[in-house]
C-alpha cells in the first residue's frame, strides 16, 4: 500500500494467521517493522474504579481469546518513562496501589504470552484527594515546615530551633517535616497510612518519589505538643531542582509545601 498519510488500512486479513508490517519512505535509511500475531486481541473498553482512597481498580473488556499466561498491566505517571507492572493471571482486572491523587496514569495492556493487542493504551486522570477530616481534623489550619532530619531518634518539636527550618537542602540530605495545626482535634488510638508524594517543578510525579509509612494517630501527635506531628520523609530526590511534597493520611489530603535540592 502507498499512502501520503501516517496510516494505512489493510482489508481482507485472516486473523488466524500472523503477519508482518514494514514501513518505508523515500530517504529512510532503515525501514520500521512490526508484527501481529495470529488471533490478536482487541481491547473494547477500559474503566477505572476510584471509590477506594487507597487504590485504583482497573477493569477492561476485550474481543478475542484470553491470553495464555494472563495479562500485564503496565502504567506510568505524568508522562514519566518509569513503568510499573501488575501481573494478572486470569481476570481482566488489576489493582494499583497507592492511588496518587491529581496524577495522570498511562495504562498499557499486554499479553503475557506476547499475543498482539490492539487499542491497548489508555490514559486516566486521577482526581484530587478530599481533605482529611477524621477526628475533627482541619487541613486548612495545618502548616508544614521542613528541616534536615535531626540525628536524635524519636525527635520532637522541642528538639528543633527556629533556624533549623529550611526549604533548601543539599543532595544526600534526609528531610523531615513538622505538621502544626492551629485548631484542636481528637486524638484516639487509630492506625493510619501516610503517603508522601513529591512532584517536580512541572508538577509531575515520579513513581520513585512516592513513599508510604504507617503510624498510629495517637502516637503521631502525643509527644511534646499535641498539635504538632513529626514525620520523616522516607524517599527524597537525589537530583538538584525545585519540588513540592504533598502529605496524605489514609489517601486524603493533609498539607503540601515546596522545597529545593542543590548540589
Amino acid at each position: 500500500l502507498e499512502t501520503t498519510e501516517n496510516k494505512a488500512v489493510f482489508s481482507g486479513i485472516d486473523p488466524a494467521r500472523s503477519c508482518y508490517v514494514e514501513v518505508t519512505a523515500e530517504g529512510m535509511t532503515q525501514p520500521v517493522r512490526t508484527s501481529v500475531t495470529a488471533n490478536p486481541i482487541t481491547i473494547t473498553s477500559l474503566k477505572v474504579d476510584e471509590d477506594d482512597t487507597d487504590k485504583l481498580t482497573v477493569n477492561w473488556s476485550f474481543r478475542g481469546e484470553s491470553p495464555k499466561g494472563g495479562w500485564l498491566l503496565m502504567y506510568s505517571l505524568d508522562g514519566s518513562n518509569t513503568k510499573s507492572v501488575v501481573k494478572v493471571k486470569s481476570d481482566s482486572s488489576a489493582e494499583i496501589s497507592p492511588r496518587i491523587p491529581g496524577t495522570q496514569y498511562r495504562f498499557e495492556i499486554q499479553a503475557a504470552d506476547s499475543t498482539s493487542i490492539f487499542n491497548n493504551i489508555q490514559t486516566y486522570d486521577c482526581p484530587e484527594a478530599e481533605p482529611y477530616t477524621d477526628h475533627s481534623f482541619e487541613p486548612d489550619k495545618v502548616t508544614a515546615r521542613l528541616l534536615r532530619t535531626p540525628e536524635k531518634n524519636n525527635w520532637t518539636k522541642a528538639d528543633i530551633r527556629e533556624e533549623d527550618y529550611t526549604t533548601q537542602f543539599s543532595v544526600g540530605d534526609n528531610i523531615s517535616v513538622l505538621l502544626s495545626c492551629s485548631a484542636r482535634f481528637f486524638i484516639p488510638e487509630d492506625p493510619i497510612s501516610i503517603m508522601f508524594v513529591i512532584r517536580n517543578a512541572d508538577g509531575n510525579v515520579d513513581a520513585k518519589l512516592v513513599s508510604e509509612t504507617e503510624d498510629d494517630w495517637h502516637d503521631l501527635w502525643v509527644h511534646y505538643d499535641t498539635q504538632s506531628g513529626e514525620l520523616d520523609i522516607p524517599t527524597v530526590p537525589t537530583q538538584p531542582g525545585d519540588y513540592t511534597v504533598s502529605i496524605y493520611f489514609n489517601g486524603k489530603f493533609v498539607a503540601t509545601t515546596a522545597f529545593s535540592i542543590v548540589q
